[in-house]
C-alpha cells in the first residue's frame, strides 16, 4: 500500500507536534498537579522533566504498537523493495518527526543538549528517506522499532522523579526490561541491518541510480546513530554492574 508523501506528511507531522507540545506543557502539568502530591512538592525543573518523560513514554507506547502492526500488515516492506513506499511507514515517520521536533524544543528550553544530535539525525534520515527521496523504507521502519526500549527508559525516569525507591521490585523489573529491550531492539539487530543494507539492498542495480544518491548518503547518519546506541548500551551495562555490586555489598 502506498501513499502520496507530500499529501500525508505535513498534516500528520504538524498534528503530532501540536499534540505532544500541548500534552507536555498543558495537559500533564494539570493532571499531575491534581493527582500527585509528590509532583506538587517537586522543584520546577523536575516537574518539567517528569512531564517530558511522560510525553516520551506516550509517544514510545503509541509508535511501538504501530510498528508491530506494520510488521503484521505490510508484507511488501522488505529490504529488496527499494522503491516501495509504505503507507504505514509514512504515517509512523510523520508522527515521529512531529514528536521529535516537539521534544527537541523541550531539550533546548531545558538546556539539555546530549540528545539534540540524536533527534536531528533521526529527523534528517526520516524525512529524507521517506518523503523527499524515498529509498528502501524498510530500514527506516527498523529504526523506528528502537522506540520499544524507550517505553521502559521513560517509565524508569517517571518512577524516579515520583520518588519510587530504585531498589524496589517494580523499579528493578523495569530496569531489567529496559536493558533487555534496548539490546533486543537496538543492538542485536545491527548485524542483520547492515548485512541487509550491504548485501541485499545495495547490490540491486537501482540502488546506485542518481535519484537515490541522497538516500545512500544518509546511511552515514545511521552509522553515527548506531555508534550512539552502542555507547549508551555500555553505560547501561555499567549502571547494571554498579547496581549489582552495590546490592551485593549491602547484603
Amino acid at each position: 500500500m502506498s501513499s502520496k508523501p507530500d499529501q500525508l506528511f505535513p498534516y500528520i507531522a504538524s498534528a503530532s507536534f501540536c499534540a505532544f507540545f500541548l500534552v507536555e506543557r498543558a495537559v500533564l502539568p494539570r493532571l499531575y498537579g491534581t493527582c500527585s502530591p509528590t509532583y506538587r512538592q517537586m522543584s520546577a525543573a523536575n516537574r518539567v522533566r517528569v512531564c517530558n518523560s511522560t510525553t516520551s513514554f506516550l509517544h514510545a507506547l503509541i509508535i511501538s504498537t504501530w510498528v508491530m502492526y506494520t510488521f503484521a500488515m505490510d508484507e511488501n516492506l522488505k529490504p529488496e523493495n527499494i522503491r516501495y513506499e509504505s503507507y504505514y511507514v509514512h504515517v509512523e515517520t510523520a508522527f515521529t518527526v512531529g514528536y521529535a521536533l516537539s521534544d527537541t524544543v523541550s531539550m533546548i528550553q531545558q538546556q539539555y543538549h546530549p540528545l539534540v544530535l540524536h533527534h536531528v539525525l533521526l529527523i534528517i534520515v526520516g524525512v529524507t528517506n521517506t518523503f523527499i527521496w524515498p529509498f528502501c523504507e524498510y530500514f527506516g521502519h527498523l529504526m523506528v522499532f528502537w522506540e520499544v526500549s524507550n517505553i521502559f527508559m521513560n517509565l524508569r525516569n517517571i518512577l524516579k522523579y515520583l520518588g519510587y525507591d530504585q531498589s524496589s521490585s517494580v523499579c528493578v523489573a523495569n530496569a531489567v526490561t529496559f536493558a533487555l529491550t534496548f539490546f533486543l531492539c537496538r543492538i542485536a539487530p545491527m548485524p542483520l541491518f547492515w548485512y541487509q543494507v550491504l548485501f541485499v539492498c545495495f547490490p540491486k542495480p537501482d540502488s546506485w541510480r542518481p535519484e537515490f544518491f541522497v538516500g545512500r548518503t544518509t546511511y552515514c547518519c545511521v552509522i553515527v546513530l548506531h555508534a550512539m546506541c552502542l555507547v549508551w548500551f555500555l553505560h547501561i551495562l555499567q549502571s547494571v554492574k554498579e547496581f549489582l555490586f552495590k546490592k551485593s555489598h549491602v547484603k
